[in-house]
């Protein structure tokens, strides 16, 4: 049986059964390539990108030809099958080029092999290179991974590809991701992943491959400026302003010592610990080893130390946990929009109005913004004359933009399911071990002072945060009139969590009067 050959006029269904598998594989074959070639045009030469074309083109495409090719092979196998069952005389292949038709045959298969091997190597090419893309990853898994893939675009490192970090260079990399990746797509196609995305990720590759190809442990890094705003909630939504060096460190290449906040993940000295929790928020005993010594502290909760084969070696991912996909509290939200004016602060009580409305619960991202925007109606209503229509549909507008780049419901995803180990407001972070209890045998305690990582050069209150910073260290001071009330045994966390913030048990620590003030003036402040 040829290519083009015909079954016989009078030839049974079980003879002409070969021939219609032939024809049928030759046309998915055709309209396969030639719907992949079209696809591939319109993304190279007209400038159409959308993430399910590119998917029938790498995909469909290929799997479509392939499909076709083994329709055409089946054909030939059940054709050979019927000649044995037969007995009919199975003839060689007549190669004669004198043959016009022959030769006309034979030329238009090296043509046709020609272009789809040339077409078949841009598309390899183009394939492997759009399966190492953010879209790739972010797009085509779009119910699962949407909220990484926003998240990454608000982030630090948003110019950076998905898998530099989760992959790797190399072809070796990309043979064994995909392998590994066989699992996730099960689930994604049975609908049996969990929700949200399980952190910390088990596969993720070590921070020397991935942070210290931009950042080194061996640099020095010099103490940071940092400026931080804090709104208050009371009806003027009152301006703080923190002055701090961040002391970074690492090791000093004039003292030679250690020194600052990059000391625990240097090469002269290891940190090792052990967290309690998966999510590594309980961490009860830590390992200091150095120069031969090993210093350990311990919480007086455990009562024995853990097995060594648990102990985790402290890395950079240990304190930047969340580097590329940030899901940030509401009222870290509100103030940096309160900072950038992009909130006007003159609306009475804005500040609470807006991190209550940020932390209510939404079922999907459509009922959030219906929602919010009949929360700000409610809660400035036209006739108060706090805010006009206009003001009520910015206001409620951005507030729906901050959410939606932070929540995602239909994913179960939001701040709550993703804690930050950096810093120490909205979660326990650097106080997982520097807490005042983690005590060696000697009694010594790691420190848990406010000056051990940042020195405050100047805090300032109302409309003294604009004015000029002079640079004196001074201690820290807790701002809106709380100086009395503030504890320094209790963590920051402890009172300033999310959840925390609002909450009627924490009314006696909020300063004179204990609750938060009722709103009950109606003018707008001055």
């Amino acid at each position: 049986m040829t290519l083009l050959e015909q079954p016989p006029p009078n030839a049974s269904a079980r003879d002409r059964l070969p021939f219609e598998l032939r024809w049928l594989g030759i046309l998915i074959v055709a309209i396969s390539f030639l719907l992949g070639c079209l696809l591939l045009a319109m993304e190279a030469f007209v400038g159409i990108q959308n993430p399910y074309s590119t998917l029938i083109v790498y995909t469909f495409t290929p799997t479509g030809i392939s499909i076709g090719v083994g329709l055409m092979v089946v054909g030939f196998l059940v054709h050979r099958h019927n000649l044995k069952i037969n007995r009919a005389p199975r003839p060689l292949p007549v190669f004669d080029f004198n043959d016009r038709a022959f030769r006309s045959a034979v030329f238009a298969i090296i043509i046709g092999a020609t272009v789809f091997a040339a077409v078949s190597a841009v598309a390899t090419y183009r394939a492997y290179h759009w399966a190492e893309s953010n879209e790739f990853c972010g797009k085509v898994c779009h119910k699962v991974m949407r909220p990484e893939y926003e998240a990454l675009k608000n982030g630090a490192h948003s110019r950076l590809a998905c898998v530099t970090c989760h992959i790797g260079p190399g072809v070796d990399s990309f043979v064994a991701a995909k392998v590994n990746g066989l699992n996730q797509l099960y689930g994604v196609l049975s609908s049996t992943y969990h929700l949200p995305i399980e952190t910390p990720v088990k596969q993720l590759r070590d921070p020397k491959y991935i942070c210290e190809q931009c950042h080194t442990r061996a640099r020095f890094e010099d103490s940071l400026q940092k400026v931080l705003w804090r709104f208050s909630y009371d009806r003027h939504n009152t301006p703080s302003r923190f002055d701090l060096i961040m002391k970074v460190g690492g090791v000093s290449p004039v003292t030679g010592e250690l020194e600052g906040i990059h000391w625990h993940a240097q090469t002269r000295s290891e940190v090792w610990y052990w967290p309690r929790d998966e999510r590594r928020l309980d961490i009860p005993y830590v390992e200091v080893r150095r120069d031969g010594k090993t210093t350990v502290y311990q919480d007086p909760s455990l009562t024995q130390a853990p097995p060594k084969e648990q102990l985790r070696r402290m890395d950079c991912l240990d304190c930047h946990n969340r580097p590329a996909h940030p899901f940030r509290p509401p009222a870290m939200l509100v103030d940096q929009a309160l900072a950038e004016e992009a909130l006007d602060r003159k609306v009475p009580y804005l500040k609470r109005n807006a991190v209550e409305i940020l932390s209510l619960e939404y079922k999907t991202t459509v009922e959030a913004k219906a929602r919010i925007l009949e929360e700000v109606a409610k809660r400035y209503p036209l006739e108060s004359g706090q805010m006009t229509p206009d003001q009520q549909q910015t206001t409620a507008g951005l507030l729906f933009q901050l959410y939606a780049k932070n929540n995602f419901p239909e994913q179960k995803v939001s701040w709550r399911a993703y804690p930050v180990h950096m810093g120490h407001r909205s979660f326990p972070g650097c106080a997982r071990c520097h807490d005042d209890r983690h005590k060696n045998a000697e009694g010594e305690l790691i420190p848990r002072d406010c000056d051990t990582c940042h020195e405050f050069l100047r805090q300032s209150h109302g409309s003294d945060a604009y004015g000029v910073v002079p640079f004196v260290s001074r201690p820290f001071e807790h701002p809106a009139g709380s100086a009395a009330r503030f504890d320094k045994d209790r963590l920051c966390n402890e009172c300033h969590a999310p959840e925390l913030e609002l909450s009627p048990a924490n009314a006696e620590r909020r300063g004179p009067g204990g609750s938060l003030p009722a709103i009950t003036e109606t003018s707008t402040a001055p």
